[in-house]
């Protein structure tokens, strides 16, 4: 499919780079029956056979895939009891997991571990290269092993509710990029974009390539602060998504003093119908927004939910065809930030047991992106920063998502009819310290450093605001990659 190409040659330039790894592992509060465990995780990833995909070419070509399906694959059972610091061990030993080069020539492009932590705690940790697989295909693996096991647990076969084949999405791609459609969402993507701003992040720089990793952040909404988040996002008659997608481009703005201002978010580029397969789909879209010192909260939160729908409903339109049409391949890009909003949650049950699910790395942007987790189990609000260490200090990435935490607080305190230029970025522990640094300044044109506080000034090209933009082990067939897309979102 389109997206994976542009993941094979990312990965061929970079075959030391372990970004494009997606890792979590879901700790499991109860007894688990560690046989049945392996046996069941067997059982889907059988059925699941996007795991089994192997690609063969090389980085100047287009690779051809196919499925071989297996199951004399490791699953890695480690009793980690005895250790000292038990969870920092087990963490440990996934981290460094995902930070191994994947060779997409090789042979299994995932890993599956159990880990013993004490007798009633377990983590099962899951890895998979994004090339074959993407958040949604997690969600639903894990949805599915907790309900097999469970009925397994309980003397059940569990024989129905196997995946479909992810072929089904490669049939998807290749007729959708056949249809009127394609053609259609080409033409709106390339109208939206043809006057848009140059893009200027958070660091005031240009990335210089692929990081090999990433440096993150996790902060908790304070529970009173989630709360009115949600009471605020109710008034204003959108969910608390579309409300952190408004403070996300109303940080950028008060950072930067961009008014044209353009965020990259991540969509499932599926039809409703094919939700329940494991495979790669998802990418990003650009949303494109107009942010000015007088905009009310309300005006921004509307024009949010306006380009939202619009943007979803071109979602199928690869962001790197996009980046291919403007001529932009190998270069920036067409948005500095973006903003991941997790809302689906595990609310899983392995038997007896529940459990949670702790993420470790997922973003490859070569930026900065900020996720914001809404998990509807325990009504809790974190936000992640996932920053570039080549554009942003350990303190710099910290900064930012401290100062984000502040916007979220801001627009869950502020009345629908308050204006953007009120919103005042300085943390807690700046005030108490009396540092400055509170409002970034609106100088019309240009952008403060993005360390927030190195007060050095760039020039920041502005451009007209277009008119009515308000975006924001079994053989199977081969198939090829479809050769158009490009680069990976990154």
């Amino acid at each position: 499919m389109a997206g994976q190409l542009g993941i094979w040659h990312a990965q061929q330039l970079h075959p030391g780079n372990s970004i494009f790894n997606m890792g979590e592992y879901i700790e499991i509060r109860g007894e688990v029956d560690t046989d049945l465990f392996e046996a069941v995780v067997r059982k889907v990833v059988q059925e699941a056979d996007a795991f089994h995909l192997r690609f063969e070419g090389t980085a100047d070509e287009v690779p051809r895939q196919y499925f071989d399906i297996r199951n004399d694959w490791t699953f890695h059972l480690i009793d980690v009891s005895g250790e000292e610091d038990r969870r920092s061990s087990a963490e440990s030993w996934m981290l460094a997991d995902m930070r191994r080069p994947v060779d997409l020539q090789g042979t299994e492009l995932f890993t599956q571990a159990l880990f013993k932590v004490e007798d009633e705690l377990y983590f099962w940790y899951q890895r998979t290269h994004h090339i074959i697989g993407d958040g949604l295909g997690g969600s639903l693996v894990a949805t599915r092993v907790a309900a097999v096991y469970t009925e397994m647990l309980a003397g059940g076969s569990a024989d129905d509710g196997a995946f479909p084949s992810s072929s089904a999405l490669m049939d998807a791609d290749a007729e959708y990029r056949a249809s009127e459609d394609f053609r259609r969402d080409r033409e709106y993507w390339a109208e939206l974009l043809s006057d848009r701003p140059e893009v200027t992040g958070l660091s005031g720089r240009k990335p210089s390539g692929t990081p090999d990793g990433m440096t993150r952040h996790t902060l908790h909404v304070p529970s009173d602060v989630a709360a009115e988040l949600r009471i605020s996002a109710r008034r204003l008659g959108m969910s608390v998504s579309g409300l952190s997608i408004a403070a996300t481009a109303a940080y950028l703005h008060r950072v930067t003093g961009q008014e044209d201002v353009i965020l990259g978010v991540p969509v499932m580029g599926r039809a409703t119908a094919l939700r329940n397969l494991p495979g790669m789909t998802a990418y990003v879209v650009p949303l494109r927004l107009e942010v000015q010192p007088t905009s009310t909260v309300k005006e921004l939160v509307k024009q949010v939910s306006r380009s939202t729908r619009n943007a979803l409903r071109h979602q199928r339109y690869r962001y790197e065809d996009i980046i291919r049409d403007l001529k932009l391949v190998g270069r920036s890009g067409v948005y500095p930030l973006l903003v991941n909003i997790v809302a689906f949650d595990y609310d899983l049950r392995f038997g007896d047991a529940p459990s949670d699910v702790r993420g470790l790395g997922g973003i490859h942007f070569n930026d900065l992106s900020i996720s914001v987790y809404d998990r509807s189990t325990d009504k809790s609000i974190s936000i992640v920063v996932d920053a570039n260490p080549d554009l942003y200090s350990e303190e710099a990435s910290y900064e930012h998502a401290a100062k984000f935490l502040e916007v979220l607080k801001w627009m869950a305190r502020s009345g629908a009819e308050e204006r953007i230029h009120q919103l005042d970025l300085m943390t807690e522990g700046e005030r108490r310290r009396g540092a400055g640094g509170g409002r970034a300044p609106h100088r019309r044109g240009r952008l403060v450093d993005g360390t927030l506080g190195a007060g050095r000034l760039h020039r920041v090209r502005r451009t007209p605001r277009r008119r009515g933009a308000t975006v924001g082990g079994t053989s199977r067939p081969v198939r090829r990659l479809h050769p158009l897309a490009a680069d990976a979102p990154r």
